[in-house]
């Protein structure tokens, strides 16, 4: 199995805004453009950038 190619976690607060942490960035890819509205949706772009290779 391919080593991800970002590991990131998340967790809401009361105001249900998520905070991201990025635990490791193996490309330089500029994942910082991502807009986050759910962590659902920036999970589904993080996977969708993993599977071009």
């Amino acid at each position: 199995m391919k080593e991800p190619e970002l590991e990131f976690s998340y967790q809401f607060f009361q105001n249900d805004i998520p905070r991201v942490e990025f635990i490791r960035q193996k490309s330089l890819a500029n994942f910082k453009d991502i807009e986050i509205s759910k962590p659902t949706d920036f999970a589904v772009k993080i996977f969708l950038l993993g599977m071009k290779k």
